[in-house]
């Protein structure tokens, strides 16, 4: 059992109903396709998630919710009730987030969780095999070899969600604590992903910067194509993958035109082909780039194809430190009687691997 589940009572049924809700959630959006309860509506799982939650909120805060002078509008207003509210928050996105990341990313990420202040170290083993030469009889020995490991750090930084929220209405059932836990775990997710993403396909464009043109491919010629997966696979000794957006293996077709539009292939149901010279391909999500100049700017090359072997050791390294924290304003200090609260996560992202990788640039 987990920290974060023992912070609802030790009871692992409050981790599982959350998760229940998060997945039902990703299930209505095609990002899901696992088990989900269906017994009750989406809807009902939502009501009984913000009983669940605001139980917890009752219990960790320690007031007399059974003082027939103080209403829960008073209690509302109490520091250590504001500070349980988000404290229960706090548990839960540290109960749903690594999930939420992890299940887009884990081909190519190694997720770690680390305590506060803790500089995260990862060893760097060298891939190459010993060398292994022909001796006679009467020789003691040939020249010895190193087993060299270097270290990598990475230092995690804080990001923060300001967001101002009506915790009287919350009270009173018009705003949903389910459904604003529900935005802060995705919001801390869609950047973590992208991040996350991002940090690969820059090391990526490495690849083909540093000049190893052995692991670069122009064009999608067969042979080129399937040299490129060969390398990957042979020095990574471990199986090879092909992993783009959408657009980028749409274009991912046999020379052959007679293999390409076969009724049944995956091409025609889902637009792109599932496996190719015996080699899975796996479709990245793409991420919308907020912060760019030009309206509607997607954040993943387009033109790019990586092959890379999962089974080998990932490239990306995601480090969680700590807890999930967060400062809240009391209300009755704006002039709207808003809370406004401030939550931080402390998470590093960087890439650190002894496997090596290919780039396909889709012409």
């Amino acid at each position: 059992m987990n920290e974060k589940t023992l912070a609802f009572s030790g009871d692992m049924t409050a981790e599982v109903k959350i998760k229940d809700y998060f997945n039902d959630y990703a299930k209505q959006r095609g990002q899901y396709d696992g088990y989900v309860d269906t017994s009750i509506s989406f809807a009902e799982k939502e009501k009984k998630i913000n009983d669940l939650l605001m139980a917890e909120v009752k219990k960790l805060s320690g007031l007399d919710f059974n003082n027939s002078f103080a209403s829960i509008e008073m209690m509302a207003k109490n520091p250590t009730f504001q500070w349980a509210y988000m404290a229960v928050i706090d548990a839960a996105i540290d109960m749903v987030l690594p999930d939420f990341v992890d299940r887009t990313t884990s081909v190519y990420t190694e997720m770690r969780n680390g305590a506060i202040g803790e500089s995260f170290k990862f060893d760097v083993e060298s891939n190459d095999l010993f060398i292994v030469s022909k001796a006679g009889r009467n020789q003691r020995n040939t020249e010895f070899q190193r087993e060299d490991i270097g270290q990598r750090s990475i230092i995690p930084f804080n990001h923060n969600i300001s967001v101002s929220s009506n915790k009287y209405k919350a009270l009173c059932g018009k705003e949903s604590m389910a459904r604003f836990l529900m935005k802060a775990v995705l919001s801390m997710e869609a950047e973590l992903t992208k991040e996350i993403a991002l940090a690969f396909a820059a090391a990526m464009d490495d690849v083909k910067d540093n000049g190893a043109e052995a692991l670069h491919v122009a064009g999608l010629a067969d042979k080129s194509v399937i040299k490129l997966i060969q390398t990957v696979s042979a020095y990574n000794r471990a199986p090879a993958i092909l992993m783009g957006t959408m657009s980028a293996v749409h274009d991912l077709l046999p020379q052959s035109a007679n293999l390409r539009m076969m009724v049944d292939s995956d091409y025609v149901r889902v637009g792109y082909i599932s496996n190719i010279y015996g080699t899975d391909v796996m479709v990245m999500p793409q991420y919308a780039d907020y912060a760019a100049a030009d309206q509607y700017k997607l954040a993943l090359p387009d033109d790019k194809i990586y092959v890379i072997s999962p089974s080998a050791q990932k490239p990306v390294k995601l480090c969680l430190e700590g807890a999930t924290t967060s400062n809240t304003v009391d209300s009755n200090a704006d002039a709207d009687l808003t809370t406004n609260t401030t939550i931080n996560k402390s998470w590093g992202i960087g890439v650190i691997t002894n496997a090596i990788a290919g780039v396909i640039t889709v012409s």
